[in-house]
């Protein structure tokens, strides 16, 4: 969510609706579709991966952002680049913000037939990439109608992960 003075008519972005937040404001609005859905698809895709979690005595995203450092350490690479074979494009849902077009599709690139654990996390670090460069999308959007983003306030159940938080903001 954005506010402005002025109403700012943007491609892609929901608004401006004046008086919606604060009075004497415009709100533009922008989002993604299902990226909690898109996660809790992968951890349901892997049963093995759960029950290891489990046993350390972890949730699975605490589980896999532990495993994704302890790869980049054994990798000698940056956990960022931990994905660089592996990509997403996170639109299983269409895309809401900023191309407005629910027919849009998601993809995968990148797989093998390896279900190891650490290719799961893997996957996991492309999504939480795939997504924080869609809210980037957003951003760059707002911003080339004359907003100046500064200040972001996550929320939801992505605001406590904490690779998540450093993937994208």
């Amino acid at each position: 969510m954005a506010l402005s003075k002025a109403p700012r008519f943007i491609q892609g972005i929901w608004g401006p609706y004046y008086g919606s937040i604060l009075p004497e404001y415009h709100l533009n609005e922008a989002g993604q579709s299902v990226t909690g859905a898109l996660i809790d698809a992968l951890f349901a895709s892997d049963s093995e991966c759960q029950k290891l979690a489990s046993t350390c005595g972890m949730a699975l995203p605490e589980y896999l952002n532990n495993l994704i450092l302890d790869l980049a350490k054994h990798e000698n690479l940056d956990w960022h680049f931990l994905a660089k074979d592996f990509h997403v494009l996170p639109y299983h849902h269409g895309n809401r913000s900023p191309r407005a077009n629910s027919s849009l599709k998601g993809a995968l690139h990148g797989c093998t037939l390896d279900n190891a654990v650490p290719q799961l996390a893997i996957q996991y670090l492309a999504t939480c990439q795939a997504i924080a460069l869609g809210h980037r999308h957003i951003i760059n959007t707002l911003n080339s109608a004359g907003y100046r983003i500064r200040e972001i306030v996550v929320s939801g159940g992505l605001a406590r992960n904490e690779l998540y938080l450093q993937v994208g903001f």
